[in-house]
């Protein structure tokens, strides 16, 4: 079976995702540009208190370094690793007993 097309398939994928996302940014640029502020919603938005958290792994070869700004994402960036680690490992030795 000939494999050839997955390399220009595959350029063919990005370009398509880059257009993609530039215009999708285009669009936002002029879509806020036609709506104006209203001061209502400024005002609203000084009176919400909002909370930012999140969490990420990084991993260097086995060793995954895990942080988080709240424990909730603590915890969901662990397991993410765990089932992170798990795929890399089957799809690494799973063609040795095929």
């Amino acid at each position: 079976m000939q494999w050839n097309f997955l390399i220009p398939l595959g350029i063919i994928l990005i370009i398509i995702g880059s257009i993609f996302i530039f215009l999708e940014v285009f669009w936002n640029i002029i879509k806020e540009k036609r709506e104006e502020p209203e001061k209502d919603d400024e005002e609203r938005r000084k009176k919400t208190k909002t909370k930012v958290g999140g969490g990420g792994v990084v991993l260097i070869g086995p060793i995954p370094i895990i942080f988080g700004s709240d424990k909730k994402f603590l915890i969901i960036a662990i397991v993410l690793a765990i089932i992170l680690m798990i795929i890399s490992f089957v799809l690494f030795y799973l063609p040795a007993y095929l």
